[in-house]
Formats: structure tokens, C-alpha cells, sequence
């Protein structure tokens, strides 16, 4: 059987690899070549050999003193070429010829740098991938004009300018910091464009039918930092598809015979979930945010502002959820306002704020303002003895009948609004009040307090949220996070 030959030539740290010409042209021809700082390493696959001066090798390894440029030539064969970098070392330059043929080459480079870069092919279907490389100079990529050639480019910068000829083109995770030009000139040509920033100006031609998908992953959104025009073809418009969030234009681009489908989406505003804490020690605060459209996340809380992916006492545990630890930190106020803040890419932003109530310290402070001594159990109850009472404590299962009134205690540990009460004809149930202690039938304090509370006792109890109507409060008389007093009586307990 006949096998490719690829001629090698060298000259100091230039290497020429040209693919020979032989009347079977179906073979297919296949040969990596793999570089460090020190050398380019030639590997042939299926039956590919390398021709050197008058040996043939089916591998082949060249020293170099430097960075070297590398020049490939393929002419009539079936082409798989791979090209691949160690991630540190940097070509020169490197330089593509694929002459013409109806055989496909597909040519994929990994963790390739260098300096400048030049790709011609003639084939109807050529195939360039460059996966996680880097180019410090210009990128020219022309592969005609045909609708099914392809250039990808995966997580791959180009610092110079872009210029493209193909009809298939895939930007993934990608960065173009110099100009684009990108030219698609076939019928029903894509560009796929997800994650990708484009810095300096960018011009996008299509051909008949051309279709543009700006996508959204969950590392960002496309970004285009100056001026972009659009160009289609009269008659047969290019379509724009734009996922939500997939894409910024800082300068509203120009387009002519293109259509887009959707329009840049409108940042959300961010969420604070407020609480109330039965400590002063600072809790996990959460709340929501648009992480679709938000470029900059940032929370202001007890004194200090967390910005998400530098920060690392907030994060997002969760799709549009944020959560913040300030690790135990005692809050610096009874009641700390926390304010998140989401900036989408063109600065515009958006901001949300709550509150987190030390409901100790307004308990505390409200004592001291009124010269009470309470007795405080393990999970925040509190509660003043006014008279002592005669009878026996209650136990569970007991229907305990007492009278009361409920209050709020405000944030500045005063006594707020009268909430309810069975000795207030304002509330329309003037009688005693009887439930099942221990069943579940009242709120937690009650339940805790009266087991606690022996029959004829006068007291006053000061409940905090947790064991109140927590987040969820009792609307519309209870809000969230209430600390609620009580002015009980205990009538019995059968």
C-alpha cells in the first residue's frame, strides 16, 4: 500500500514540513507535531512517514535554539494534522498552506502560542480548531469560500487582530483583543459566539442566509467593547438569535439586511432576605441577584463592602442566589441595613437592601430603658415576673386560660402597636383565652413560657422572632422578624 510522505526540511530553527505528492491521493494522511523550548518532535500515524535528506522516519525529533517558526504544505490527500504546544513554549510563527483537492484536512492545534499565525485553505471542507492557545499577533484564517469549512476557536486569545474567511465559525470562551474581521460568505453560513470578548472593533459579513448565535454560559455573557457592523445579503436577511443575557454591545451595533431576534435584556434588581438574630453575633445573610445579566456583584454589610469572585466570604451557592458569612462577626448596630448592588457590563446597575435586627440588643436595651429583670432561657426567651402566682405550674396537655395583650417592640426598643388582646374590646373577643399547652396550638414562646408560669402569676413575656412568626410575621398586624411582648395573666390550668 502506498503511504503519504511529508518532506522535512530545516534551516536553523525554520522547519518546512511539505506533504509529496503520489497518485494515491485517498490515503489518508495523518502526523502531529508536538514542540517545547527545545524541540519539535515529528510523529507519523496511519502509515504517514517523514522524508529527511535521503532517509525516510516514521518519527522524527529537530533541536532548536529558539522559538521557531513552522511552515506546513498540504496538497492532495485526506489531511488529520495535530499541532501542539507544552503551554509555555512559543513559536515564532506559524504558517498553514492547504492546497487544492476534494479531500478534507482537519488540522486541530492545543495549547499552541505564537507569535503570528496564518491558516489558507482552498478545500470545500476544511477544519481548524485551536483549543486553549494564544496568539500574541495577528490570526489570519482563510479558508474560502465554501459554507462547509469550519474555524473553532475554544478558550483561545488572539492579541492582534482576527481575520476569517470560513463558513462556519465557533468563538467559544474566547478573546479578540485587536480588530475582527470576519467574513462568511457561503449560503446558510453560522457564527456561533459564546463567552467571547471582542475588544477592538469587529465587522461580521455573511452570505445568503446567514445566521449569528450569541449564546450564554454560565462564565458570561458575549462582549463587545467597541463598534460593531453586521452585513448581510439583500433578500436573504442574516438572523440574529440572542439567548437572554448572551450578549453586550457597548456601541449599538450597525447592521444592514440583519435581523436580530431579541433585544439586550433589562438587568434584574437584587434581593436582601432581612432576619432577625437572637444574638448580636452576624449571621449568613442571602439573598438573590440576575446572574444572567449581573458582570459585578457587590454587598455592604456592618461596616464593610464583599465583592463576588474576590471575596471570598460571599458566594453564589446557587444560580441568582448569593450568600454572605461575615464568620461570627458581632454587628455593629442593634439594626444593620445591608445593601447588594449588581452592575451589568454597560456599568448599569441595580441596587436591593434589607435588614439584620439584633433582636438581644433590642431586647436588652429595652430592659435596661424600663429597669426590668428578666429571666432569659437557652433559645431567647425572656420573660418578667410582675406578681407571682399561687397555683401550680402548668404541664403539658393541660388547657391553660390566660389573659393578655401583645404588642410589637419596635427596632429602637420601644413598645409599638398593640397587635391583639382578649381584655381590649377594640380586638372583638373580650374572654378569657384557653388552649392546650404543649399541642402546638400557639406560637413557640407560649408554649415555653406557661410551662414556665405557675396559675395567678403576672407577667410580661418578650419573644423573639424564632420563637414568634419568624420571616413569614402574621399580616398584616405582625411583619416579619417581630419581636412581640405579651402582658399575660395565668387564669388556670385543668
Amino acid at each position: 500500500m502506498l503511504t503519504a510522505v511529508v518532506g522535512v526540511q530545516v534551516s536553523g530553527n525554520s522547519i518546512h514540513l511539505t506533504e509529496l505528492r503520489n497518485a494515491d491521493t485517498t490515503t489518508q494522511e495523518g502526523f502531529s507535531v508536538s514542540y517545547t523550548s527545545s524541540q519539535v518532535v515529528l510523529t507519523g500515524t496511519n502509515g504517514t512517514t517523514f522524508k529527511v535528506g535521503n532517509q525516510t522516519l516514521a518519527t522524527d525529533t529537530i533541536n532548536i535554539t529558539a522559538p521557531p517558526s513552522i511552515a506546513i504544505q498540504l496538497n492532495q490527500h485526506a489531511n488529520d494534522v495535530s499541532i501542539s504546544g507544552d503551554g509555555t513554549a512559543s513559536l515564532s510563527s506559524l504558517r498553514l498552506r492547504l492546497s487544492m483537492g476534494q479531500q478534507s484536512n482537519s488540522i486541530t492545534l492545543n495549547s499552541v502560542i505564537a507569535d503570528q499565525m496564518s491558516i489558507r485553505g482552498r478545500r470545500p471542507n476544511d477544519t481548524v480548531t485551536l483549543n486553549q492557545s494564544t496568539i500574541k499577533g495577528n490570526l489570519n484564517a482563510s479558508l474560502g469560500n465554501s459554507s462547509t469549512t469550519a474555524l473553532d476557536l475554544e478558550s483561545t486569545t488572539v492579541s492582534g487582530n482576527l481575520s476569517d474567511r470560513a463558513g462556519q465559525v465557533t468563538m467559544n470562551g474566547s478573546t479578540v483583543t485587536g480588530k475582527l474581521h470576519n467574513v462568511q460568505p457561503g449560503q446558510n453560513t453560522t457564527l456561533n459566539s459564546t463567552d467571547t470578548t471582542y475588544t477592538g472593533a469587529a465587522m461580521i459579513k455573511m452570505g445568503p442566509s446567514g445566521v449569528i448565535n450569541l449564546m450564554s454560559s454560565n462564565s458570561g455573557s458575549n462582549l463587545f467593547q467597541s463598534a460593531v457592523t453586521i452585513k448581510g445579503t439583500a433578500h436573504k436577511d442574516t438572523t440574529i438569535n440572542q439567548d437572554p443575557g448572551s450578549v453586550f454591545f457597548s456601541v449599538n451595533p450597525t447592521s444592514h439586511n440583519a435581523t436580530f431576534n431579541t433585544t439586550n435584556p433589562t438587568l434584574g434588581t437584587p434581593t436582601v432576605n432581612s432576619q432577625t438574630i437572637t444574638t448580636n453575633t452576624a449571621p449568613v445573610i442571602t439573598g438573590t441577584f440576575d446572574s444572567v445579566n449581573t458582570s459585578v456583584l457587590t454587598v455592604a454589610a456592618n461596616g464593610s463592602t464583599f465583592t463576588l469572585g474576590s471575596s471570598s466570604q460571599l458566594t453564589s451557592p446557587a444560580a441568582g442566589r448569593w450568600s454572605l458569612n461575615l464568620g461570627s462577626a458581632t454587628l455593629t448596630s442593634p439594626t444593620t441595613t445591608v445593601t447588594v448592588t449588581s452592575v451589568d457590563h454597560a456599568g448599569n446597575q441595580k441596587s436591593g437592601s434589607g435588614t439584620i435586627t439584633d433582636g438581644s440588643g433590642i431586647i436588652a436595651k429595652y430592659l435596661a430603658a424600663n429597669n426590668l429583670t428578666a429571666t432569659t432561657t437557652a433559645d431567647g426567651l425572656n420573660y418578667v415576673i410582675v406578681t407571682h402566682g399561687s397555683g401550680a405550674v402548668p404541664t403539658a396537655g393541660k388547657t391553660v386560660t390566660v389573659n393578655y395583650s401583645g404588642f410589637l417592640l419596635n427596632s429602637d426598643s420601644s413598645i409599638g402597636t398593640e397587635f391583639d388582646s382578649n381584655t381590649d374590646s377594640q380586638f372583638g373577643h373580650v374572654t378569657p383565652f384557653s388552649f392546650t399547652l404543649g399541642a402546638g396550638q400557639v406560637i413557640k414562646g407560649w408554649d415555653e413560657a406557661f410551662a414556665l408560669l405557675p396559675v395567678g402569676t403576672v407577667a410580661q413575656l418578650i419573644i423573639p422572632p424564632t420563637l414568634a412568626y419568624g420571616a413569614a410575621g402574621s399580616p398584616p398586624s405582625i411583619p416579619s422578624n417581630a419581636i412581640l411582648i405579651f402582658n399575660v395573666t395565668v387564669v388556670s390550668a385543668v
